[in-house]
C-alpha cells in the first residue's frame, strides 16, 4: 500500500501517526475498560480525563491541518472520514467482543488505524491527484 503513495503525499503521511495516537489516547479516557487492571485501565484511572480529551482533540485538529497543508483537501477529508470510521469500528468491536478496551486492543487499534489511513492516502494518490 505504501508503494502507491505519490511523493506529494509523503509529508501528509506523517500526520496519520499523530491521528492514530490521538484517537488511541481519546479512547483510553472515554471508552469503557474491559477490566479494572492492566495497562489501559491504569492509564485511564490516573488520567485527568477532561484535560487528556481536550489535548487529544487539539492534536487531531492540528494533524488534520497538517494533512490539509501537506496533502490537500482530498487527503485531509478522506483521512478524517477513514479515522472516524475506524474509531467507530474500534468502539463497537471492543464493547461487543470484550466489554471495553484493553492495552492490547489499544495496540491493535493503532495498527489498524495506521493501515486504513495509509490505504486512504494511497487511494487519494491514485484517484484524486
Amino acid at each position: 500500500v505504501f508503494g502507491e503513495l505519490k511523493q506529494v503525499l509523503l509529508g501528509a503521511y506523517g500526520g496519520i501517526f499523530v491521528i492514530s495516537r490521538a484517537l488511541s489516547g481519546l479512547a483510553v479516557v472515554t471508552f469503557p475498560m474491559a477490566k479494572n487492571s492492566g495497562l489501559a485501565a491504569s492509564f485511564s484511572g490516573q488520567a485527568q480525563k477532561k484535560t487528556v480529551a481536550v489535548t487529544m482533540w487539539c492534536c487531531l485538529v492540528l494533524a488534520e491541518g497538517w494533512i490539509l497543508y501537506a496533502g490537500g483537501a482530498a487527503a485531509a477529508s478522506m483521512t478524517a472520514v477513514g479515522a472516524a470510521l475506524t474509531f467507530l469500528y474500534y468502539y463497537c468491536m471492543a464493547k461487543k467482543e470484550f466489554g471495553g478496551i484493553t492495552g492490547d486492543l489499544a495496540g491493535y487499534f493503532l495498527q489498524v488505524c495506521e493501515l486504513v489511513l495509509t490505504a486512504v492516502l494511497a487511494a487519494v494518490a491514485r484517484f484524486a491527484i
